[in-house]
């Protein structure tokens, strides 16, 4: 930030309104308050506060009855000049408030008026339309005969039956049916659905049998969730029962998720396992480069030696144990385990576990010296914990020995709000001799040093954050898999949406088919726009928001400072308007 001045001011009562007027004309001091712990309500200008609240508020209502009723009011560039300086301010702010209250009264009688006026007048006017409708009522009544209903369902007609020879039928004990029958296809995940539905709609009246089909249908309709860009790396044989396999064609898919997955059984699966991977890659480059902040923080603030004892042994934890995982995981997808003598796919959660439980211990060894190469990051890994908790402590422990064997103490915060509360202008100066800014003799500093170093607040300290940090590790990777799930729930409910909208409007037909299949995509349309991507866009954007606050901000972001709000009749203005 720029460089501040701390100033202190002694004024008067008699000119305090006028000099704060004129500053906050400026509107480049902010001012400091020197009695935090006093509480709001009992300082002494509390009341002068309240009744320009009071005014404020008359304001605001005059201003919202005269938009509410639509006049027109003349800008207040145009009035006459308020005084704001002067010895008249405090008889025109008496004046003016009282002018106030009693336009405020006035106003607020009218008001009253113009309800109950406006109450009696709704009154009489619904009497009027009583009193006429009452009378069209009794004359119609007068001249129309009574019209009566006669029911002939007694009760016992059948449910499949609709014309009066069927109610003769009934009554005669003779019931004739006309049975119709429907034939079609259906998905076979969908029979009980469809078995409910009938059975519910026609109350039980049915005969229904099904069977299945044991030749392989391929349904062109899902050809529409997929775009081929590349030769897919798979291909499904065009005949055979039940469950088939795919082959491999030789190809690799070079970006993005083979097309052939879709429709695949184990396709949840698979892109579950996936993008639960992707999302750790993603987690742990994101604070790989949110820890790589920290150094322009340190380079500003020149603390350099905070660059070896805290940024390097961080990234080195961080790296040690997740960014091996990082490792481990792409090496995974690039080999071939279909290959001869390639083994068994390991299971990394299993080798990340047993890295820690049982280090050297690895089930299904990726590489040669797998064993040693892991023992030897968390060896490191062990060491980066009392290299960030010893170091940091230690040398700020060294650089006040060196100071106070120089002959200065630092002064600490107690000793400036100490000072700020001397009322008295002698008092100031006499105590400035020893406890002026930045730094004093070392006489008399026996207090100062009480409060102004302690090792153990330190420690307690850099024990906090070093703790805070290791465990953060951790959760904060886990934190990153909200991606994994916000991506499988994202493309289930786009899946669902589609078969049941799109999907069903592809059916063979004339013109209404056509017609059909127009709102089906107007509905797909705006379920897509409002859940898709208004209520999933929203949501995915709060998650990556707090990804990037409490996650990636809390490597390097460290909140020191306040904002600079000076007193300024400008802003005030502006914040109105």
């Amino acid at each position: 930030s720029e460089e501040m001045s701390l100033v202190q001011l002694f004024i008067p009562t008699e000119v305090a309104h006028d000099t704060i007027a004129e500053l906050a004309e400026l509107g480049n001091v902010q001012f400091k308050d020197l009695n935090p712990e006093v509480n709001p309500f009992q300082r002494s200008f509390v009341g002068e506060i309240r009744r320009i609240d009071e005014m404020a508020r008359r304001v605001r209502f005059f201003s919202g009855q005269v938009e509410k009723e639509g006049l027109p009011s003349r800008p207040l560039d145009e009035s006459a000049p308020m005084l704001l300086v002067g010895p008249r301010v405090a008889q025109m702010r008496d004046e003016l408030e009282l002018k106030l209250s009693e336009h405020e009264a006035r106003l607020i009688q009218m008001n009253e008026s113009y309800t109950t006026l406006s109450t009696r007048t709704r009154e009489l006017q619904e009497a009027r339309h009583v009193l006429r409708e009452t009378a069209v009522f009794f004359d119609r009544a007068g001249s129309r005969e009574q019209e009566i209903r006669t029911s002939y369902d007694d009760g016992t007609q059948p449910l499949l039956a609709g014309d009066a020879e069927s109610q003769t039928h009934a009554r005669e004990g003779t019931v004739q049916f006309d049975l119709e029958f429907v034939a079609g296809t259906i998905d076979r995940a969908r029979v009980p659905t469809f078995e409910r539905v009938l059975w519910r709609v026609l109350r039980g009246n049915l005969y229904m049998n099904h069977t299945d089909i044991d030749q392989v249908f391929i349904d062109p309709t899902t050809g529409a969730e997929s775009m081929h860009i590349w030769h897919s790396g798979w291909e499904w044989p065009h005949e055979g029962n039940g469950t088939l396999t795919a082959v491999s064609t030789g190809h690799t898919y070079p970006f993005g998720l083979d097309p052939t997955w879709h429709g695949s059984e184990n396709a949840l699966v698979f892109t579950n396992s996936y993008k639960m991977k992707l999302s750790i890659i993603l987690g742990v480059i994101h604070m790989t480069f949110a820890c790589c902040l920290q150094i322009p923080n340190h380079l500003h603030f020149k603390r350099f030696s905070s660059i070896w004892a805290e940024f390097i042994p961080q990234l080195i934890f961080l790296e040690s144990i997740f960014g091996y995982l990082v490792v481990m995981i792409i090496k995974k997808w690039c080999t071939d385990w279909s290959a001869p003598g390639a083994g068994n796919p390991p299971s990394l959660l299993n080798m990340l576990i047993y890295m820690f439980l049982a280090p050297g211990t690895v089930e299904d060894p990726m590489y040669a010296g797998q064993s040693g190469v892991q023992m030897f990051l968390l060896g490191l890994a062990g060491i980066c914990v009392p290299w960030m908790l010893c170091t940091k402590p230690y040398l700020e422990w060294r650089e006040h020995q060196k100071t106070s064997a120089a002959g200065y103490v630092g002064v600490s915060a107690n000793d400036h709000e100490e000072d700020g509360r001397r009322s008295s202008i002698d008092d100031t100066e006499e105590e400035g001799h020893t406890n002026g800014r930045g730094a004093g003799p070392a006489e008399g500093a026996g207090e100062e040093e009480e409060h102004g170093f302690e090792m153990g607040e330190v420690v307690i300290h850099q024990v906090i954050h070093t703790i805070e940090f290791c465990l953060g590790c951790i959760s904060n990777t886990a934190s990153y898999l909200r991606l994994w799930a916000l991506s499988l729930a994202h493309a289930q409910l786009s899946e669902v949406l589609y078969q049941m909208t799109i999907e069903s409007g592809f059916a063979p037909g004339g013109v209404g088919a056509v017609l059909f299949l127009m709102f089906m995509f107007l509905m797909w349309f705006q379920l897509t726009v409002f859940i898709l991507c208004v209520m999933e866009g929203l949501s995915a954007f709060l998650h990556a928001l707090r990804l990037h606050w409490v996650e990636a901000n809390g490597k390097h972001y460290e909140a020191g400072g306040y904002a600079f709000t000076p007193v300024s009749f400008s802003k005030t203005q502006e914040g109105d308007q």
